[in-house]
């Protein structure tokens, strides 16, 4: 009685594509890709993503990569480009400080083999004060009597009794208190 075997070789050369997958996220030099959402991100980072294998450049598109603003839900203008195994999403703008902001990348963007993503989110929080779009000026009163948006700073010279004192709650920060 003879025992026969059967040989099953499979290639693993070019031919054979690898999945896309996420291997880094970053805005300037902060990591997005944490377990927790990143903050203190600069309002003017370009965000860079790097895969495993490149990316198909075509499929690199504001349809696919989306940056939205939380509070308002409003899309931010950015310019994608791609190469090799990375994507630069640069904001048109600089963004609101202080103002949470969600990347998405959709299954709409491939690999060079034409293997989708498994779509992702990450989220960030950017440096600075929160003041949404037309704010004029805003000031913290975070121990100066500045202006953290717009250029309504006082007169040191004609600052006069003022103080600064705990606020409502710690989250709020300081609070300005006038003789």
């Amino acid at each position: 009685f003879g025992v026969g075997g059967l040989l099953l070789a499979q290639s693993c050369g070019e031919d054979d594509p690898t999945p896309i997958e996420l291997s880094a996220v970053t805005a300037g030099s902060v990591d997005l890709n944490g377990a927790t959402s990143a903050t203190n991100v600069p309002k003017d980072a370009t965000i860079t993503v790097t895969f495993n294998t490149d990316v198909d450049a075509s499929t690199a598109t504001s349809s696919n990569i989306k940056l939205k603003r939380d509070y308002d839900q409003a899309d931010i203008p950015v310019t994608i480009t791609a190469s090799g195994a990375t994507v630069t999403i640069d904001p048109t703008n600089n963004l609101n400080g202080g103002a949470l902001f969600v990347l998405s990348i959709s299954e709409g963007l491939k690999s060079s083999k034409g293997l989708a993503l498994t779509a992702l989110t990450r989220s960030f929080t950017t440096a600075g004060a929160f003041a949404p779009d037309g704010v004029v000026a805003h000031w913290t009163f975070e121990d100066s009597p500045n202006a953290v948006v717009g250029s309504f700073n006082a007169d040191a010279t004609k600052t006069k009794d003022v103080t600064y004192v705990a606020s409502r709650n710690t989250a709020a920060g300081k609070a300005a208190s006038f003789n």
